[in-house]
């Protein structure tokens, strides 16, 4: 059965057993500028988390910014939910892509809809494209490194 947007009530939790959740999200220490719509990974380094933009490299929980953030502030990451997301700059969606796989792309903080192919990469789903506004329903991922 597909999707209704306006079906989600943009219920934010942070306990990943509360089962009424339309959105799972959790709030992150950021440490570089952020923009809401940003991919994003949370990891962490000595006894804290952080969140910073995401490529095709990296390893980490990957999510999608939910607000905007400065260094040393504090952000909300979708886990799981309808989210506006950035894509690489040379993407148009259209009304073809709808449904289609979305994934970390090779620029810090995009996603793309073509998954890597080149050494060293990872291919990391994301969730699948919601409609033509730039809209992703962001599921738990799959991460698959290529050597």
């Amino acid at each position: 059965m597909p999707i209704q947007e306006a079906a989600f009530k943009k219920v934010v939790s942070t306990n990943f057993e509360d089962t009424d959740a339309e959105i799972v999200a959790i709030t992150v220490s950021v440490n570089e500028n952020i923009t809401a719509g940003d991919v994003v990974r949370v990891r962490v380094a000595g006894s804290h988390g952080f969140v910073e933009k995401a490529d095709d490299t990296g390893t980490g929980m990957f999510g999608i910014a939910m607000t905007t953030g400065a260094i040393a502030g504090n952000i909300d990451v979708l886990q799981f939910g309808i989210q506006s997301v950035n894509f690489e700059s040379s993407i148009t969606l259209g009304d073809t892509d709808v449904g289609k796989d979305v994934f970390v792309g090779p620029s810090s903080g995009r996603a793309t809809l073509t998954a890597p192919t080149t050494s060293g990469k990872k291919v990391i789903k994301l969730g699948y494209l919601y409609d033509t506004t730039g809209k992703c329903y962001v599921e738990p991922q799959t991460i698959v490194s290529i050597s």
